[in-house]
């Protein structure tokens, strides 16, 4: 299998190959496998002492899972109807047995049971393949069938592997880089929670009677004359003169006179 060294305390699996397309696709890809699960296994370990947390990584892979299973699940309905139709047709002859050579195994560390899950789907796909690979031999299976059998078998397994590597390192951008690793984790997660802010947008549009725009200094109006000296403060045109001086003298002489020609 690709190399991937566990450092977590770990048991040791074994998984004898029924076919030679899952036996290369885990000595090529393998490592990723199990490297992907570990990151989900990690995750959930870190989480176990918060509800909250683990109930939000739960529901972040458990797409994932539904997806790797699904696709093993269409691959074995695709292979058991291949079989039933060569039983059908060879209902004298006894199915092919598949000799295993001693060197289709492959070992997988297993430190966490979400592990279980992704040896399960390994198992069946590869009995399922063992089956396509069978009948490609006794010729019941033509070359294109055989090779796409290949071909949805890898990108099943990879998908899942390059989806929870993507989804892994998102979570890692928000790492602060501070505690330990359960801390971190939980850091991590906290922030994929957090709810977005809302920002109002503050847009420059202007009241529809407003002319010019707001960055351009508005001219004020210059204020229309008033005569102080008048009884009502009348506001005076801008073609009316005020009155000058000497007549305003000549004014307050007048009333002067008339006044005292009343009292007397």
């Amino acid at each position: 299998m690709a190399e991937f060294k566990q450092m977590r305390r770990h048991i040791p699996v074994s998984i004898v190959c029924r076919s030679e397309t899952m036996y290369r696709y885990l000595g090529q890809k393998g490592g990723q496998l199990v490297g992907a699960t570990q990151r989900i296994a990690t995750l959930y370990e870190s989480t176990e002492d918060n509800d909250e947390n683990r109930d939000a990584v739960v529901s972040i892979f458990e797409t994932n899972f539904e997806h790797l299973e699904e696709g093993q699940g269409e691959f074995a309905r695709q292979a058991d109807a291949v079989k039933r139709k060569y039983r059908k047709q060879n209902r004298n002859v006894p199915f092919p047995e598949i000799e295993v050579p001693d060197n289709h195994k492959v070992v997988i560390d297993v430190t966490h049971p979400v592990f279980q899950r992704v040896l399960q789907v390994i198992r069946k796909f590869d009995n399922s393949m063992a089956v396509m690979e069978v009948l490609w031999m006794v010729g019941d299976v033509d070359e294109e069938r055989y090779k796409y059998a290949k071909i949805k078998l890898a990108s099943t397994m990879s998908r899942f592997s390059n989806d929870v590597f993507r989804i892994t390192n998102q979570l890692r951008s928000l790492d602060t880089g501070r505690g330990t690793t359960h801390q971190r984790v939980n850091q991590q997660i906290n922030q994929k929670l957090k709810p977005v802010e809302v920002v109002e947008e503050v847009t420059d549009e202007q009241p529809d009677n407003v002319s010019s725009p707001l960055n351009e200094a508005e001219t004020e109006q210059e204020a229309e004359p008033v005569d102080i000296h008048a009884g009502g403060a009348e506001i005076l045109g801008e073609d009316e003169d005020p009155l000058s001086a000497e007549e305003i003298q000549a004014v307050i002489t007048q009333k002067s006179d008339e006044s005292l020609q009343e009292s007397a």
